[in-house]
């Protein structure tokens, strides 16, 4: 079907012009509107596509902070069976007679324990004066620090011992830990 506009009078032409106009117009506002809903659309999802994305790493990272959690549990749980309990105190002090006699050091005198509590632990220390050479010691504080228990050598001093030049005078004072859930 041929459509003449040479046919049409002027106002079949200005009446053809008004619809042409108006469906024009009609066009434009559903082209536009669905233009502005693409470009909605496509922020939504790119805020989405950028929230999804952050949950994949926080998931992957969730992997690793468990592992983390897990390393951390078994150290606290390492470090507090070094810990002693309070009745292994003595006992725990007592051991430092062998450690000085197997290290070949010979101890003079035994200061009285002592202890300090703070937040989450009780502190506990003695005082020793022993009688050695420096290797002897060196492999008393050795094996003082590869026992199974947390002992730290707090202060140490070396003097020579005129009556013997091959043994020295020492003042060490050692200290352990308990938990305060051990307490």
């Amino acid at each position: 079907m041929k459509f003449d506009l040479a046919g049409l009078d002027k106002k079949q032409m200005a009446g053809f012009a008004v619809a042409y106009i108006i469906v024009a117009v009609l066009l434009s506002f559903l082209i536009k509107s669905r233009v502005v809903s693409w470009r909605t659309t496509s922020v939504e999802l790119k805020e989405k596509r950028a929230a999804v994305e952050e949950a994949k790493g926080l998931i992957k990272d969730e992997e690793k902070y468990r592992q983390e959690i897990v390393q951390m549990e078994r150290r606290i749980k390492r470090y507090e069976d070094k810990l002693p309990e309070r009745r292994e105190v003595p006992k725990l002090f007592r051991e430092l007679d062998e450690i000085a006699e197997h290290s070949q050091i010979k101890i003079i005198s035994v200061g009285s324990e002592e202890s300090e509590e703070s937040q989450h632990y009780r502190r506990y220390w003695r005082s020793l004066d022993l009688e050695g050479g420096y290797h002897e010691l060196g492999r008393f504080i050795n094996k003082l620090e590869s026992s199974g228990r947390f002992i730290k050598v707090d202060d140490i001093q070396v003097s020579s011992n005129p009556e013997n030049v091959l043994k020295h005078n020492i003042k060490l004072t050692v200290s352990t830990f308990v938990s305060r859930g051990a307490i």
